[in-house]
């Protein structure tokens, strides 16, 4: 008798089936959406919040001007050029269909591995940053004197856009773009090898810290929270993925279990 043993490495890459596979993509898609329209729906609940709000980003102001961080007027003046911050909104709208797209992708090229730390990341970080949308309405600097609303006066201007009209844009504090430029960037390093590609996506978290503080969308304090957030997340995603341990257990398990074996036996 004979016994063969295979093993894979993590984030091999494994031929599903491919009714499987578009079982997992289907049930995947259900599941952010789903997750996306709740989210949606209960960061709308707070109501009229502007005066609350605008409050709440004057004293986050003052706390910036007293430590030193207050640099979002100056990093505005300094990028006063009309073709730039075209550029910057611009780049601001990508961030949505980026994210999807990289999901995309590592779910078809690391579907057990990858792709499941990356969708468990972006669903607890969105799940943090709801609460504190609930609990600490912030609106974004360029609704404060002093400040440019990069969108508005340059365009493209993402509040201008059919069916933006149910966003709220009382919930700067913590900037989602940072966290999910985070997010993107370690999905799409952890699936190339390519010194080009590495690169970019190193440089996505720190172009979009930038795009989102000039363009007048959130305060320094609002990226640094983010990325906190975001980094704090994906370590424990990775350490759960590195344990065998499912965050979102039986709503998922099957997606992340794939095609992929740890091992394989066979007996002659």
């Amino acid at each position: 008798m004979t016994i063969t043993i295979d093993s894979y490495a993590p984030g091999a890459h494994v031929a599903a089936h491919p009714d499987r596979r578009r079982t997992d993509w289907l049930t995947n898609l259900v599941l952010l959406a789903a997750l996306w329209s709740f989210y949606a729906v209960v960061r709308n609940l707070t109501g009229e919040t502007q005066f609350v709000a605008v409050g709440n980003a004057s004293s986050l102001l003052e706390i910036e001007s007293t430590v030193g961080l207050d640099v979002e007027r100056a990093v505005q003046a300094a990028v006063d050029w009309p073709q730039a911050m075209m550029a910057a909104n611009t780049y601001y709208l990508l961030h949505f269909p980026l994210t999807l797209m990289v999901l995309g992708v590592a779910f078809w090229r690391s579907r057990s591995h990858v792709f499941p730390i990356v969708r468990n990341s972006l669903i607890g970080c969105t799940a943090v940053a709801l609460v504190v949308h609930l609990l600490v309405p912030m609106a974004p600097p360029r609704m404060l004197p002093g400040f440019v609303d990069a969108g508005a006066e340059f365009g493209p201007d993402p509040y201008a856009l059919a069916g933006s009209e149910s966003a709220n844009q009382f919930a700067a504090m913590p900037s989602m773009h940072v966290a999910w430029a985070i997010l993107a960037g370690y999905a799409i390093w952890r699936l190339s090898s390519h010194r080009v590609t590495r690169t970019a996506a190193a440089f996505h978290p720190i172009i979009t810290t930038f795009v989102v503080i000039v363009t007048g969308h959130h305060f320094v304090a609002d990226a640094a929270i983010g990325a906190a957030i975001a980094i704090a997340v994906l370590a424990v995603s990775e350490r759960c993925s590195r344990e065998g341990v499912t965050p979102f257990g039986l709503i998922v398990r099957r997606c992340d279990d794939g095609a992929l074996s740890p091992r394989s036996r066979s007996a002659e």
